[in-house]
């Protein structure tokens, strides 16, 4: 596909540079000897089996990948602190329901940190100054971004972005994404995540790329898959994720967001999903 060329020879020229945890055995029964059988004893209940309970490291990633899932589908009243330890030994089962919930709470209040808030009512004495926004419009399509952020656009297939197809660089608050679109009515949403963390992870041979989490949510109302990863380069850990979705029109896109800080990334990639629609 002329698409994954592409895309991989510029993401490897691009300046997105990554920095970035009872066998059972028994012995024959013997036969009694004796002309008198003896009484057959009450069967006793089979004892409740126990959870398949986690290690403290495996329970850690686990809950933080359910956190993690339920920001970016904004799932977060879903979640149950009690429920998601439920695999915690019993010893711990206690610490980790309350560890848990400040977790979720602490990633609604970043969620909401991030909301801006409300334009005050006009008042006689004063006008309000607007929320600076980022809108990109040109293409097709639309992106509307929080205060005043700088868009690099760059040609795909061609040596200038156009409404076919084109990349658009952008550094959101702490998260580098790339925003890509192509027209392309056959190519799975599935395949094409695959083959830009693929892209990726090759053309930066000397990070560890580890993916963690992926799944399924929704952009204007069409489907769309994500993939989440950590990065390793020396004693540097990050991360990012990768969507894909296809709108209506059979306009392509994927968006890649990485930095150093995963719960920086996860909100900021949620809030650039939510800023975008599929007609302008």
């Amino acid at each position: 596909m002329n698409i994954i060329k592409y895309a991989k020879h510029l993401l490897v020229l691009s300046v997105l540079v990554i920095f970035f945890g009872i066998a059972c055995g028994g012995s024959d029964q013997q036969t009694d000897s004796s002309p008198t059988p003896a009484p057959t004893p009450a069967p006793t209940p089979a004892p409740t089996p126990e959870p398949n309970i986690l290690s403290l490291d495996e329970l850690t990633k686990f809950i933080a990948n359910e956190i993690q899932s339920a920001v970016i589908a904004g799932t977060m009243e879903k979640l149950d602190p009690k429920d998601l330890c439920s695999r915690a030994p019993e010893i711990a089962k206690s610490t980790c329901i309350q560890k848990t919930a400040s977790d979720i709470q602490m990633a609604i209040q970043m969620i909401n940190s991030s909301t801006p808030a409300p334009t005050p009512a006009p008042t006689p004495a004063a006008t309000p100054a607007a929320t600076p926004t980022t809108i990109i419009d040109s293409y097709d399509y639309k992106l509307e971004l929080d205060g005043e952020i700088e868009i690099t656009n760059s040609g795909l297939t061609e040596s200038t972005a156009s409404k076919s197809q084109g990349l658009a660089f952008f550094d959101y608050d702490g998260a580098s994404s790339i925003l890509l679109w192509i027209d392309d009515s056959e190519t799975d949403i599935k395949d094409f995540l695959a083959d830009s963390y693929g892209s990726l992870s090759e053309s930066e041979p000397d990070v560890i790329f580890t993916p963690i989490n992926q799944g399924d949510t929704k952009i204007d109302n069409v489907d769309s898959k994500f993939l989440a990863f950590v990065t390793e380069s020396g004693s540097t850990q990050a991360g990012g994720i990768i969507g894909t979705w296809r709108c209506d029109n059979g306009k392509l896109f994927s968006l890649t967001s990485t930095g150093l800080d995963g719960a920086v990334i996860q909100i900021r990639f949620k809030r650039i999903l939510d800023g975008f629609s599929c007609n302008k």
